[in-house]
């Protein structure tokens, strides 16, 4: 499946977007700057039988989103005069490298697809995609091996080595670096709650509770910030060495800004199944109200970083 659309009405020219959201409604992926009055662009519709959307991935340099649907993955490219959606042949789950190169998820017999972007090369690996948690870096893949945490390189001859002696029970999330990770363990020593865990990856995996009750959705580019949503807080952003955090109730966190200084939350829409989209700022003693970016969407939604049409596009 391609299909192309215009974003030069989303653009300040017809080869670069400013920084803005991707997000679902209906059956169609849109795009709306997160600054100024400009009304949301369509980039396509995923066709009438396709499923939910479970998830929106945007890529470190902001030129394309990965979507998962159904038992399906597909790439948005957002490079050019006009955005594409290909469909990928393999299956959810579905993760960008650290520099946006590659894609991995799952291929045939369960066995890990990895897509060379730039080349436009799809190959199969010896590795199982269901032990697959995302990538260390542009070269290594964090993997399950028991209850233990490794990574893999991707080489014809690949090494491993230990990253963390435990393995949370939910919601792993592996940093935008490879340095770090959060997850939810259940009730450790002596607390009664599950919460989630801050450990780095050095092969020790000292764990530091952060937040009881609650998990984390989604880190910041930058690696500074983590994305989380509480039980009773609402959502938060937080560091994710903890210490310091910021919550409002009554919202759902989707997504950060690439440095961390946005939240993107969302909230159910008046008598609807909808939901309005809205940009909370970090910055400031007290959490400030919540700015509207979009009302109605559907599903998912993702903050994607600034792009410029310097480097080629990819297919």
């Amino acid at each position: 499946m391609v299909l192309a659309v215009s974003l030069v009405s989303a653009a300040a020219t017809a080869q670069e977007h400013p920084e803005g959201v991707v997000f679902v409604r209906d059956a169609a992926l849109y795009f709306v700057p997160t600054e100024g009055k400009t009304e949301a662009v369509e980039l396509g519709s995923l066709g009438d039988d396709a499923g939910p959307v479970t998830r929106l991935t945007a890529s470190p340099g902001g030129d394309a989103v990965l979507v998962e649907y159904g038992d399906r993955v597909a790439l948005v490219s957002l490079r050019g005069p006009s955005a594409r959606l290909r469909v990928l042949a393999c299956a959810p789950p579905a993760y960008f490298d650290h520099g946006g190169h590659r894609v991995a998820c799952t291929g045939p017999a369960n066995r890990l697809a990895v897509h060379e972007l730039e080349a436009g090369i799809h190959r199969l690996s010896d590795i199982v995609a269901s032990q697959v948690k995302g990538f260390l870096d542009d070269h290594s893949l964090v993997l399950v091996n028991g209850q233990e945490l490794w990574a893999e390189t991707l080489e014809p001859n690949p090494t491993q080595r230990r990253l963390a002696p435990h393995l949370p029970t939910n919601a792993l999330l592996i940093g935008p670096h490879g340095h770090r990770a959060v997850g939810v363990y259940p009730p450790l020593r002596d607390h009664k709650s599950a919460a989630i865990y801050g450990f780095k990856l050095d092969g020790e995996g000292v764990r530091r509770r952060l937040l009881a009750k609650a998990v984390p959705v989604a880190w910041s580019h930058d690696g500074e910030w983590i994305a989380v949503q509480g039980e009773r807080v609402g959502g938060c952003l937080m560091r994710p060495t903890g210490g310091q955090y910021k919550c409002w109730r009554r919202f759902d966190a989707l997504s950060l800004s690439p440095d961390g200084g946005y939240l993107l939350l969302s909230k159910p829409a008046d008598g609807d199944q909808r939901v309005d989209l809205y940009a909370a700022r970090r910055d400031g003693v007290h959490p400030d109200a919540p700015r509207l970016i979009v009302r109605g969407a559907t599903g998912p939604a993702v903050w994607v970083p600034a792009t410029s049409g310097s480097v080629a596009d990819r297919p």
